[in-house]
């Protein structure tokens, strides 16, 4: 649900500067130290002071108005403070630059798509404990039932997620003005819940400059000791997510707290939906759907190593890029969204979103079993389980072709992927393995293939520009290294998926396999008289 507005006003963090920790967890978690000074009470309330901040953070707001005024708009520039000055005393507490930028850009209405503002569920009943923090304005609920010793781990986890998001650049979550009974953030722990993790809305923030909420978060309280650290940072970060911009997708949410629990406790968030990702190729990364959403977390880590070296800097800076303002609280901006802001940001950069889904699309093959994962080429594939491993057609011996495959199934949605191997071990050179990809009209295919050798180590790879025709054909031509071949099918869709909408255009393909002799490493005989 979360979408990109620069028309107004967008909040520029360039100058935000994280010191003294930097998350750069390569495969492995930080130390978990629960604190001693704590104290559980039983319904006795009162209010926390905040304390100061861990670190100064700077930052400052531009308005997207441009950068600099020519001298052709010295006039407009005239004009508007003329009107400023001119205001009646009623409207003097709104901000001046504020007020310029409405009179600027008219009162043109949104013609836009819009979504509507997040569901507000009445919170929990906090009957039995309250722990607060004395260090963070933080709070842990949780209904009698549940034990001391896990009210005071969830506290430490929270506090360790609090610490290490505000040292490295995450915003605060938003102050809820006493919702729950204290001015601190607010922890449930429940039981029966759908999902482990999930954040919810209490009202929306008046006085902020772009659309807030105030928020809340949940957990599972019977999830078991190793999870409970990534549970509580997960749902730590989509509260502070949902409140910084309550108009994206949950799917987004779920993903990015999945993604950073990761970054802390080297674990992806709290269910196991990167494997059943990782199980189920065929399934878009981040959708509608949130049966499986932390499972696009896998696809942001593998993102932010190519993007910022496994910091988690891009990500974060692009959240900040998605804010924007709404005129009607009920229903917010819808567009563009992270997804469209993703593929702005890395045009922007010379990348291209494509070429990342297509990358990502070979590299979750290296995952899994363990000689798969020796050969990851990004460390987000590396710490998957044993059956965090992508299903593959085959082997298919060289010798059967050639061969007509089936119709694949499930169908691949967009940018989902289906994985053959065929075994060239027995192969004789020189020799061609020729590949003809038949897709379904509607999507857009991707078809490439990689040499890999007898130890899995890619010794190379060919691939059919992305194109809207769903036909393709290659000749890959095999050298005595190679072992066998990878086939990657990815359905890149004609337009950027949209995760408030369901736009998973599902499409079918099936591949035709055949070989044939090649004349590459024929050395021509010249015929010279004596």
């Amino acid at each position: 649900m979360g979408q990109v507005d620069q028309t107004e006003a967008i909040e520029d963090l360039s100058a935000r500067d994280p010191r003294s920790l930097e998350i750069r967890v390569r495969c492995r978690a930080l130390p978990f130290t629960p604190p001693q000074s704590s104290q559980p009470i039983k319904r006795a309330r009162g209010m926390h002071q905040r304390p100061k901040p861990l670190c100064h953070r700077s930052h400052r707001r531009a308005f997207g108005l441009g950068h600099q005024l020519g001298k052709t708009k010295t006039a407009i520039v005239v004009v508007a403070l003329l009107l400023l000055t001119a205001t009646p005393k009623t409207t003097a507490q709104v901000s001046p630059i504020e007020m310029w930028a409405q009179w600027a850009v008219g009162q043109g209405r949104w013609k836009g798509p819009t979504v509507p503002y997040p569901q507000r569920v009445s919170r929990p009943d906090d009957q039995g404990w309250m722990l607060q923090s004395e260090r963070y304005p933080l709070c842990v609920h949780a209904p009698p039932a549940v034990s001391e010793k896990r009210v005071h781990e969830t506290l430490a986890a929270l506090e360790q997620a609090y610490t290490l998001l505000i040292e490295t650049g995450w915003p605060e979550p938003v102050a809820d003005g006493g919702y729950g009974g204290t001015a601190s953030f607010d922890l449930y722990l429940i039981s029966q819940s759908a999902l482990s993790t999930r954040a919810f809305v209490d009202a929306p923030v008046a006085w902020s400059l772009l659309d807030s909420a105030s928020t809340y978060a949940v957990v599972d309280a019977s999830v078991s000791s190793d999870r409970l650290q990534a549970c509580v940072v997960s749902a730590l970060v989509q509260a502070v997510l949902l409140g910084q911009d309550p108009a994206e997708a949950e799917a987004w949410r779920r993903a990015t707290g999945a993604y950073v629990a990761w970054l802390i406790s080297g674990r992806y968030g709290c269910d196991d939906d990167v494997e059943m990702k990782q199980e189920n190729p065929w399934q878009g990364w981040i959708t509608d759907s949130l049966e499986y959403g932390e499972g696009g977390a896998l696809f942001l880590a593998a993102l932010s190593e190519r993007a910022d070296g496994g910091s988690g800097t891009f990500l974060r800076e692009l959240w900040q890029f998605a804010r924007q303002k709404s005129e009607d609280k009920r229903w917010l901006r819808g567009s563009p969204d992270l997804w469209e802001a993703l593929d702005k940001a890395l045009k922007n950069a010379g990348d291209s979103l494509v070429e990342i889904v297509e990358d990502i699309a070979v590299a979750r093959y290296f995952a899994g079993s363990e000689p798969r994962r020796r050969r990851a080429p990004f460390c987000a594939f590396k710490t998957l389980r044993e059956d965090g491993r992508v299903p593959v057609l085959g082997p298919i011996s060289i010798a059967q072709l050639p061969k007509h495959l089936p119709v694949s199934d499930p169908p691949l949605e967009t940018y989902g992927s289906g994985y053959t191997m065929v075994d060239t071990a027995q192969a004789l050179f020189p020799l061609q393995l020729k590949i003809w990809l038949r897709g379904e009209h509607g999507g857009r295919w991707s078809l490439i293939a990689i040499r890999l050798s007898k130890e899995g180590q890619e010794l190379g790879r060919m691939a059919v520009p992305a194109r809207r025709d769903p036909n393709s054909y290659l000749a890959l031509e095999l050298t005595r290294e190679t072992d066998r071949v990878l086939i990657v099918v990815t359905n890149l869709s004609d337009e950027v998926p949209d995760a408030d909408l369901d736009t998973r255009n599902g499409r079918v393909y099936r591949l035709i396999l055949d070989k044939s002799e090649s004349a590459i490493d024929v050395v021509p005989v010249t015929m010279q008289a004596e």
